[in-house]
């Protein structure tokens, strides 16, 4: 999943991210990724998965 481009809309920014390190936001924006693929299924995540994120 390197280099890829996530879109967001703008009222993202409305929420604090309580000032996530780089390493944090890139692991969230790549969850937030995985989960609008998946529409409004159920997703889960193996520890390996996230780990592998």
């Amino acid at each position: 999943m390197a280099n890829e481009i996530v879109k967001y809309h703008h009222e993202l920014n409305t929420i604090p991210l309580r000032k996530f390190t780089p390493v944090e936001m890139n692991l969230f924006f790549s969850i937030v990724s995985r989960m609008r693929e998946k529409g409004d299924k159920t997703v889960r995540f193996t520890f390996d998965q996230l780990k592998d994120l």
